[in-house]
């Protein structure tokens, strides 16, 4: 079996700049001039997802006569379990309110409050992916009993959220003007 070698010439620069605008997807690297590898085809729920995401496939080779065994990151592919939260911790901190959790996985993280039981109308976000989490809420009415529950949701799009807790928030501090008479 004979092998065929053809040269890739340089793409136009317009095509160059649509594909530095495209985040990597799939790399293969290949050192193999003598030999040939075929890729086996990937089942039917890893070729969805490929679907889903945008086409960019960079291929690099060098003639070094050497052969690379491709495969497929199964860890990463399938993953339908949501992250676990754990050790949520709320403390008010002056007249705001500091919630801090751990997840198991990276995920972002969101904490959903409002002042009725049930029913959290607010929330803030932080839409990095880490597995300590905190979030701090401000502008809180003192004295006002606040209910909130956190949530957090994987790279997967798998979302959990934890068990509702209640805080009242702290006031400020306000000292009377005493003028005095001389």
């Amino acid at each position: 079996m004979q092998g065929r070698h053809e040269a890739i010439g340089a793409l136009p620069s317009a095509l160059n700049s649509l594909f530095t605008q495209v985040g990597r997807r799939i790399v293969v690297q290949a050192a193999n001039a003598l030999r040939h590898a075929s890729l086996a085809a990937p089942d039917g729920s890893l070729q969805a997802l490929f679907a889903q995401v945008a086409n960019r496939i960079i291929l690099q080779s060098a003639n070094a006569g050497r052969r690379e065994t491709l495969t497929f990151p199964r860890e990463i592919i399938g993953d339908t379990a949501p992250p676990q939260i754990s050790n949520v911790v709320v403390t008010r901190v002056g007249a705001s309110i500091r919630v801090t959790w751990n997840t198991n996985e990276f995920a972002n993280s969101t904490v959903l409050y409002g002042t009725q039981t049930g029913s959290y109308p607010q929330s803030v976000t932080n839409p990095l992916f880490e597995r300590q989490h905190e979030i701090n809420l401000t502008g809180l009415r003192g004295g006002t009993t606040y209910f909130l529950r956190v949530r957090s949701a994987d790279l997967s799009g798998n979302t959990a959220t934890g068990a509702e807790r209640s805080i009242v928030a702290g006031g400020g501090v306000y000292l009377p003007y005493v003028a005095r008479r001389r």
